[in-house]
């Protein structure tokens, strides 16, 4: 398949239309200023933000794999296990280690997007006080509402719809 060259315009265009969703608004934004994966974006740590020289780190990637994938995976690169939704499900979600050390990044930010981060860190802290123990803290910039983490194909299928 052919891939669309994306113009600052045609960028522009699509958050515009994106003004319902700000989390979907958020995740493309981030995926365009710092050419991200879907993976890279629901794993970007909370914490890695940096407002003063308006940077992120890129260390962590959520993925789905299959319970068979995931005991072939070495260790070192497996972060963290998140539990399933459903118990009789063939596969899982994990944070794991990005596959190259030239993956491990630091991105800078624009100032529109930064301000959108920091909104997004704002409603991370309300999340936690409203939700409390209903709350899963995993320390992630994007996620479902109550914390859990978002499986990457699904932020794929929202972007295209």
């Amino acid at each position: 398949k052919k891939r669309k060259a994306w113009t600052a315009t045609a960028i522009m265009e699509v958050l515009d239309q994106m003004t319902d969703n700000p989390l979907l608004h958020l995740a493309v934004h981030l995926g365009f200023v710092c050419s991200l994966r879907a993976g890279e974006i629901v794993g970007i740590d909370a914490n890695s933000v940096d407002p003063r020289d308006q940077s992120l780190w890129i260390t962590q990637i959520v993925a789905r794999v299959s319970d068979k994938s995931l005991k072939e995976l070495p260790e070192e690169r497996i972060v963290q296990i998140f539990p399933k939704q459903n118990p009789r499900s063939s596969s899982c979600m994990i944070l794991k280690a990005p596959k190259t050390d030239d993956s491990f990044r630091k991105q800078y930010l624009t100032a529109p997007l930064l301000k959108e981060i920091q909104q997004r860190l704002e409603e991370i802290r309300e999340n936690k006080v409203a939700l409390g123990r209903d709350y899963h803290d995993y320390g992630l910039l994007i996620y479902q509402p109550d914390g859990r983490p978002i499986d990457p194909n699904n932020l794929c299928k929202a972007f295209r719809r």
